[in-house]
């Protein structure tokens, strides 16, 4: 499916939150997107429309941003964080996971000190 083909349309309504890093998935039907001002967490809108879902909420202090998908719908890689930010932070900070959309399962991906983030997948996955 040509995505530039389709018609442009706002598939959330919400006025009070804040939305990042909005990534398709490859079938093209859902919107995986990382929503929340302090923690944001992975959420999923169906492209007609809807209030959505979310994916990943708990721990409450985790930060769940960037979703990237390879070739399979049921795996969405994201990066992940506990905390906030702070001056005098401890490494690391950001690591990559897997999030297994059929068992709600997370999987850590990293686990270096110099931390991960921004995760993008080869196409085949």
């Amino acid at each position: 499916m040509n995505l530039s083909d389709k018609k442009k349309r706002q598939i959330s309504k919400e006025k009070n939150n804040k939305f990042q890093s909005a990534e398709y998935t490859p079938d093209g039907k859902y919107l995986v997107t990382a929503k929340g001002k302090l923690n944001p967490k992975l959420h999923i809108y169906h492209v007609d429309g809807g209030s959505g879902a979310a994916l990943i909420s708990k721990p409450e202090g985790l930060k769940s941003i960037e979703p990237a998908f390879g070739t399979d719908n049921r795996y969405i890689w994201f990066s992940r964080r506990n905390g906030d930010w702070n001056y005098n932070v401890q490494f690391p900070q950001y690591q990559l996971a897997v999030y297994n959309r059929e068992t709600g399962k997370i999987h850590n991906k990293t686990a270096r000190y110099g931390s991960a983030f921004a995760p993008t997948l080869s196409l085949d996955g």
